[in-house]
């Protein structure tokens, strides 16, 4: 059984007992509500790291870094794993305010790095 984000456990036995139009209703209106949602925070992310102060910026690359050093459990390893590289040029990084907001990279670095911490 299949039991969508918005389904909790306790009503597992309510939404299997549903109609088969109204359980496609109601995963069709989930996978629109998360689309909507992720937009939402993907412009949010971008917003914030365009209009970051120094020590926002500066914030970010310590939390990058320190990123490296905690112990992570297997999953959330394993959705880092691949962003390992960006992460850790992320960290050593020492540029200026300006060129760390330019920077294409670095915000796709942090975007991508944020994006698979907060999931």
């Amino acid at each position: 059984m299949i039991v969508t984000s918005h389904v909790t456990k306790c009503h597992a036995k309510v939404f299997w007992r549903l109609s088969r139009t109204k359980k496609e209703w109601l995963s069709i209106q989930t996978i629109k509500r998360t689309q909507r949602h992720r937009a939402f925070l993907t412009n949010v992310r971008e917003d914030m790291l365009q209009h970051a102060n120094c020590d926002q910026i500066n914030a970010a690359s310590e939390f990058v870094l320190n990123l490296l050093r905690v112990p992570l459990s297997p999953p959330t390893a394993a959705r880092l794993k691949h962003h390992k590289q960006i992460l850790r040029e992320l960290a050593k990084r020492r540029n200026s305010l300006e060129r760390r907001k330019q920077g294409a990279g670095f915000r796709r670095g942090l975007n991508k790095a944020f994006c698979n911490c907060l999931r």
